[in-house]
């Protein structure tokens, strides 16, 4: 009978961590769409409020040299599958290997855009303005423009200071993601003491 009771608490022991897994997957799944909706509505006003044509987030993966796009506004879907991949003598490998923003008036007649895909969209300017996230260079806010000298040396500080608040929008978001997993196993673990305390309870 003791074997048998230790058989069914085991049972549930197992059961029960499955049991937890949906509603726990659905809040993680909620809280990622809340905040890819909310980092879109931040990258058009940054394409509101610096004027551009279309303005991304662009993360930038160390180990694959892959691009992920967080949130993106007015880039088609062609252009942002193109651009996943981290070129060497890019314009954005220059903005991660200085930490500087790489800013041009005229793609066309700018020697550092070695590449022509933003020509081929229709694109006559742009910036490429470095993400500082937890101390470490991450990304970039990539902003581009159908008219020539819409962005300028002259805006650098503007433009960089949007960069920066972005920065730290980003790693809040990390450490919320962060805090919410670890809330989401505490969770867990105690809903699963509690089963198991309960079980006792009931097998003595």
């Amino acid at each position: 009978a003791l074997k048998e009771s230790s058989q069914g608490l085991d049972q549930k022991l197992a059961c029960r961590p499955r049991a937890l897994s949906a509603p726990y997957a659905a809040m993680a799944r909620l809280a990622s769409a809340r905040a890819r909706n909310l980092l879109k509505l931040v990258v058009e006003r940054i394409k509101e409020a610096t004027h551009a044509d279309a303005a991304a987030i662009r993360i930038l993966d160390q180990e694959t040299k892959c691009f992920s796009y967080p949130a993106h506004v007015g880039f088609s879907p062609e252009f942002i599958a193109a651009t996943r991949i981290f070129q060497d003598g890019s314009a954005i490998a220059l903005a991660f290997a200085t930490g500087e923003p790489v800013i041009v008036a005229d793609i066309a007649d700018d020697c550092r855009m070695k590449f022509r895909r933003q020509l081929e969209a229709g694109f006559k300017s742009c910036a490429f303005l470095p993400l500082r996230i937890s101390g470490e260079f991450r990304g970039v806010i990539h902003l581009a423009s159908r008219e020539k000298g819409c962005f300028s040396q002259a805006k650098t500080e503007h433009l960089m200071a949007i960069a920066r608040q972005m920065g730290i929008a980003l790693e809040n978001r990390e450490l919320f993601e962060q805090s919410q997993q670890r809330a989401r196993e505490e969770a867990a673990l105690s809903a699963v003491a509690m089963e198991v305390s309960q079980s006792l309870n009931l097998e003595t």
